[in-house]
C-alpha cells in the first residue's frame, strides 16, 4: 500500500513538472516536445496494471488539454489509447514516433471541424 501511494505521488509530481516543462520548452516550427505523452507512455510500460496506466493517461490528457487550451477531451481521448497500445507493443523509439504522429493527426481531426470541436 505504501509503495502504491509513493508511485501515485511520484506520478502526480511528474505530471505537474512535465506540464510546466512542456509549456516552457521552445517550440520548433510551432510544435513542442510531447513531455506528457512521453510520460504517459513510460508510465504505461512500467505500471503494474492496465488500470493504473489508463488512469495516469486520463490525468495526463486532462493536463495537456488544460495547459494547451485544446478543445475538451482531445488529449483525454487519445492518451489512454496510446497507453494501452504501448502496454501491448512495448516502448521502442519507433512506437513513440508513431504515436506522436498519430496524436498530431488526432489533433488535426479534432480542430479541423467547424467550431473547433467534434462534439458541440
Amino acid at each position: 500500500m505504501k509503495n502504491n501511494l509513493l508511485q501515485l505521488a511520484f506520478g502526480l509530481v511528474v505530471l505537474v513538472l512535465g506540464g510546466g516543462l512542456e509549456e516552457f520548452l521552445p517550440k520548433v516550427l510551432g510544435v513542442g516536445f510531447p513531455v506528457l505523452l512521453t510520460a504517459t507512455q513510460f508510465w504505461a510500460l512500467h505500471a503494474k496494471s492496465s488500470l493504473q496506466a489508463v488512469l495516469f493517461a486520463l490525468l495526463a490528457g486532462a493536463f495537456e488539454d488544460a495547459l494547451s487550451s485544446l478543445p475538451p477531451m482531445t488529449s483525454v481521448s487519445f492518451f489512454p489509447m496510446s497507453a494501452l497500445f504501448v502496454r501491448q507493443v512495448g516502448f521502442p523509439r519507433a512506437v513513440t514516433a508513431l504515436t506522436y504522429s498519430a496524436y498530431q493527426l488526432w489533433l488535426l481531426i479534432w480542430t479541423s471541424v467547424p467550431g473547433g470541436e467534434i462534439f458541440n
